[in-house]
């Protein structure tokens, strides 16, 4: 059953998603980013970006001429990028560039090299953005998020600490990689939303979240606990993370759907405030951590004293 104070959220937030032009739809290409100074390593990326057509080499949209924000997503443990359609899905309608780096997906990954391949394919972007020949030429916002989940969570912290020209972070139910993302997180002064759900045993938020928010630098720092949530909800549907989560005996008290909606309601008006500079997105998560009841939240402060834009 919903509350009347969620039912009253969803309706505002389904009002503000309507409000402007439709959503673009998904265009797709895959890209091999290279770099020189470490050693020639190669870097394979899935981007995603908003498309007229939605097939895959399209151009960008051509409703609107915008240069885009662009967000590098890091993935879980053993979690192929391809996991996380419920993000694309709900960003690129809301005009964004998603970069989904195809690395260190093995048994044994290397939290560092992961952390320098997503400063590389941020910094490789803002180069085809300036290329006469690439699709995504003119198309390219200079504002840029890092995003992750579970051990890409703790990553994205290592590469904030990393790349100042990271303008935010976004972490759901992030791991304290290493070297230690609880470090890094003290070096870290840019805006940073925490995502964790209460039935989260794989990374609890107790060990991994909480002690992240708390070491934060930053002055415009949000965590919210999403109330029955769990670790592997935070993607779509993944068979691997799921029989971790069942040897842990994890158990969701919401369906992954209504996770998606909650994680939905706060991260799409966090990121167009933050990366696009809309004051009414800010105000509408300020109105919701203030009154839902599907979540807990702990913050410095409410959007609308920090506009970082």
């Amino acid at each position: 059953m919903i509350s009347l104070p969620g039912l009253i959220l969803t309706i505002e937030f389904i009002a503000f998603i309507n409000a402007g032009q439709e959503p673009f739809l998904t265009g797709k290409t895959s890209l091999v980013f290279r770099e020189d100074s470490q050693g020639g390593r190669k870097i394979s990326a899935d981007v995603y970006y908003p498309s007229d057509s939605g097939e895959t080499d399209s151009p960008l949209t051509l409703q609107s001429t915008e240069r885009f924000p662009v967000i590098c997503f890091n993935h879980g443990y053993l979690i192929n990028p391809d996991a996380y359609s419920n993000i694309r899905e709900a960003l690129i309608g809301e005009g964004y560039i998603l970069i989904f780096p195809k690395t260190e997906l093995g048994m044994f990954p290397s939290h560092k090299s992961m952390a320098m391949d997503t400063g590389l394919v941020l910094r490789k972007i803002q180069e085809l953005g300036k290329d006469t020949s690439s699709i995504f030429f003119d198309r390219v916002d200079t504002i840029m998020c890092v995003m992750g989940h579970s051990m890409g969570g703790g990553i994205s912290f290592a590469a904030a600490e990393s790349f100042s020209f990271i303008h935010c972070l976004v972490a759901m139910a992030p791991f304290d990689t290493r070297p230690s993302a609880i470090k890094a997180a003290e070096k870290v002064d840019i805006p940073a939303l925490i995502i964790s759900g209460d039935n989260d045993c794989v990374t609890p938020a107790d060990k991994y979240s909480l002690p992240l928010y708390e070491a934060l630098a930053s002055r415009g720092k949000t965590i919210i606990h999403i109330k029955g949530g769990t670790h592997c909800q935070m993607a779509g549907k993944n068979t691997l993370c799921r029989i971790g989560e069942s040897l842990k005996f994890c158990r969701a008290e919401i369906s992954m759907e209504e996770q998606h909606k909650i994680i939905n309601r706060y991260l799409i008006p966090w990121l167009n405030f933050h990366l696009k500079g809309d004051s009414e997105a800010g105000k509408l998560f300020d109105r919701g951590a203030g009154s839902d009841t599907a979540i807990a939240f702990k913050r410095s402060g409410p959007l609308s004293s920090n506009n970082d834009r």
